[in-house]
């Protein structure tokens, strides 16, 4: 299991030279694990989207996931990272506009996921409900 480090990269710089506004003033006094702080330093560093898949690749080679990419990214943005991801990849964003999008991207896909669980959820008490036949009338 990946252990948690304290770190402050709120005062890493987007490599275009922008400083990355909105970021977290201090998170020294936060918690972020290794996997979350090895996204960061990759995103800033590279300062194009990367797609989930070559991350995973480059960050923990055979052993990394998209999944893995995805907890990390949610880790981020949960500490107030302007972390965006797109058709294109995934990326620090300096852009308030860029990141309400996503934003509102994601709220439509979790109100999505809501209604196909509840969907699921009325299948399932379907299923249990006990089978009948029809009475014969003659």
């Amino acid at each position: 299991m990946r252990g948690f480090i304290p770190r402050d990269l709120s005062r890493a710089d987007h490599p275009a030279g922008e400083s990355l506004r909105g970021l977290p003033g201090n998170i020294e006094d936060k918690r972020m694990t290794t996997d979350c702080i090895e996204l960061l330093g990759a995103l800033t560093n590279a300062g194009i989207p990367l797609k989930q898949d070559a991350l995973a690749l480059s960050l923990w080679g055979p052993l990394g996931s998209v999944r893995r990419v995805q907890a990390a990214c949610q880790e981020a943005r949960l500490a107030g990272w302007p972390l965006v991801t797109s058709g294109t990849g995934v990326r620090l964003e300096n852009i308030p506009a860029a990141v309400a999008e996503c934003a509102a991207a994601l709220r439509r896909r979790a109100i999505t996921q809501l209604l196909t669980a509840r969907a699921l959820r009325r299948t399932a008490e379907r299923m249990r409900e006990p089978i009948t036949l029809w009475e014969a009338t003659g």
